[in-house]
């Protein structure tokens, strides 16, 4: 019986073969996405299962493994992938790089050289004149429809806008800016109509885009009508930039996308307020758009620029009678100490519109160019851990060094050395060279906790004060060690992963193996995480790394062990566990590495995206 030939890319229509070209599918699928699905081609992550005739199936291996379904059906190509991406409409890059797979496919890359470079520049040419066929197409329709009556393509048009919500808020903007120019109603009225959204709570990603390209059109019309209509303008511009926030709120799963709205519509908020300043009063408005949710939007020093010195000026005394206000009502006994601080730091009777009116203020002063009265409100006006912080990072940043030590010394005495202040005082501390006072701090945080980045804290501040050092590590050892014996019996450990408990019936020793690894003394470090013992997964990784290739029957023992307790609560795609799968085959020869894999894929049958995973031994 004679074997059927095997489909190829002369096979097709030169139309359909034209869609899996790079440009073709690069327009599909968009530049980035493109290049994309180029890489896991390139990267051998996705494969063909099957192919018959005009339609194929493959598996692409990404954060999952994912199903794509390409085939040829009139009008052309069609695809289908299982990720999420491609659930939302998208041509997604698992279908890239499905594509090109295909198309190499049906290019015979089994053919010999010539004959393969042969069919390759006839089917190139066959994609050129097809190119060029849908063109001429195009032309020749584009042609056809400017001749036809005005009336008939009127109702056409109208017709389909019926079923395209889209295409009728086209014609309903097209309809009101025909008039808006010169005319002040007429402008509202059009970027109403452009700004016009679903009622619904929640919009889709393509109800936003839609949006999106309305109102730049809309900002396009606000730009052009800025030199004759300047004080019209700037008040559609903040109408629209409350629409946008309305917008923003229900945009789901994008919401920064319109961002590029609002940059807009400020933009021309700036403009429209330089080219008719508003009375002081408009300080007023200001700030009560400061003060609204929306506020990060509107606190912009170029507003005031903008606006001019008198609203400058009224917006400066009003803020600080408002400040003085907020100041009268509090009551003497909101003075901040410890036992107020919530979990953020801030005082339990925290107010949420004195903070922002601080806020204000501070960013007002420093707009006003006086660092010295930034330094004494900020300093008069600090209530709470967070603004004592702040107030400290200030004067580091503006050259103001003493005041920083004086007020972390004072802080850390207020907030009772909470790690926030202490931060910053031990910062000030080794900057100035108070060695023997920032050691001071390390030992009291390593005896608190006792971790081993505590501990290279406490070795780096003992060098600089030129303290004992092997007294220092003695006495850090001893310590480790009493915790391990008072925390005996209990069957977790902090340096273990969450949700997971110790399994080994002996003591966590995570902290001290952690300690000798650190000082480079490996073989006790390894003497010390066999069992009975328990020891993080972490350290044991970085015992292995510290441990030559002599001894490359150690470090897969504990490589070993790290992927066993990363596997234990894994799920897909098995990242990690993956990852210490192929570290720990480096340390074995071809034999024991096969054997290795072998032997993982008895245990983890059942896990078929992890055995997909495995990395393959050479022959």
């Amino acid at each position: 019986m004679a074997r059927a030939r095997k489909a190829s890319l002369e096979d097709l229509p030169a139309e359909w073969a034209e869609e899996l070209s790079d440009a073709s599918l690069r327009d599909t699928a968009g530049l980035k996405t493109f290049e994309r699905g180029l890489e896991y081609l390139r990267s051998d992550r996705v494969e063909m299962v099957s192919a018959k005739g005009l339609q194929a199936q493959f598996e692409a291996h990404g954060t999952g493994l994912y199903r794509v379904d390409l085939h040829f059906e009139d009008p052309g190509l069609h695809a289908d992938c299982s990720c999420p991406h491609a659930a939302d409409g998208n041509f997604c890059k698992h279908m890239v790089a499905a594509a090109l797979l295909w198309r190499a496919h049906l290019g015979g890359e089994a053919e010999p050289p010539a004959a393969a470079s042969a069919a390759a520049a006839l089917t190139q040419a066959r994609v050129a004149k097809a190119a060029q066929t849908r063109a001429a197409k195009r032309e020749a329709l584009q042609a056809f429809l400017a001749h036809q009556p005005a009336e008939q393509l009127a109702q056409r048009l109208w017709e389909r806008a019926q079923s395209d919500r889209d295409l009728m808020a086209e014609l309903k903007a097209w309809a009101a800016t025909s008039g808006a120019e010169g005319d002040p109603k007429a402008l509202r009225t059009a970027v109403d109509e452009l700004l016009k959204v679903s009622g619904r709570d929640y919009l889709e990603t393509r109800d936003v885009r839609a949006w999106i390209g309305r109102a730049l059109k809309a900002v396009a019309l606000l730009r052009d009508a800025l030199p004759g209509l300047a004080v019209d303008v700037r008040a559609i511009a903040e109408h629209a930039l409350q629409r946008a926030a309305g917008v923003q709120e229900r945009a789901g799963e994008d919401p920064g996308a319109v961002d590029e709205v609002n940059s807009a519509l400020m933009a021309v908020l700036v403009a429209s307020l330089r080219a008719a300043p508003p009375p002081a009063a408009w300080a007023e408005h200001l700030l009560q758009r400061v003060q609204g949710d929306e506020g990060y939007l509107w606190s912009r020093p170029d507003l005031l620029d903008a606006a001019g010195p008198e609203v400058t000026r009224a917006y400066s005394r009003r803020l600080a009678e408002l400040w003085e206000q907020t100041q009268a009502q509090s009551s003497p006994g909101d003075a901040a100490t410890t036992a107020d601080l919530g979990f953020s730091g801030r005082p339990r009777s925290f107010d949420a519109q004195r903070d922002r009116l601080r806020r204000l203020m501070v960013e007002d002063l420093e707009r006003q160019g006086d660092p010295l009265a930034v330094f004494e409100f900020m300093k008069r006006s600090a209530l709470g851990l967070g603004e004592h912080a702040a107030l400290i990072r200030w004067c580091e940043m503006h050259g103001r060094p003493r005041d920083a030590l004086q007020l972390a010394q004072a802080a850390c005495k207020l907030f009772d050395n909470h790690a926030v202040v202490e931060d910053l005082l031990l910062q000030a501390y080794e900057r100035d060279g108070w060695d023997e006072e920032a050691l001071a701090i390390r030992r009291r945080r390593f005896d608190k906790q006792p971790w081993p980045d505590h501990y290279l804290a406490l070795i780096k501040a003992a060098t600089a004060a030129r303290a004992d050092l092997p007294a220092v590590r003695r006495a850090a050892y001893a310590r480790v060690q009493a915790h391990e014996e008072a925390e005996a019996g209990q069957r977790s450990h902090p340096l273990l992963r969450p949700g997971l408990r110790q399994a080994s019936p002996g003591p966590n020793v995570s902290w001290r193996a952690g300690m000798l690894v650190l000082d480079n003394e490996i073989d006790q470090a390894l003497a010390l995480v066999q069992a009975p013992n328990g020891c993080d997964p972490r350290v044991l990784e970085a015992l292995a790394d510290r441990l030559p290739a002599e001894r490359d029957a150690d470090a897969f023992s504990l490589l070993k062990s790290c992927f066993e307790h990363q596997m234990a609560g894994a799920s897909s795609p098995y990242k990690e566990p993956l990852r210490l799968v192929a570290k720990a085959m480096q340390r074995l020869d071809t034999e024991g590495a096969r054997a290795f894999l072998l032997s993982l894929g008895a245990q983890h049958k059942a896990k078929r995206n992890f055995i997909a995973g495995l990395p393959r031994v050479g022959p």
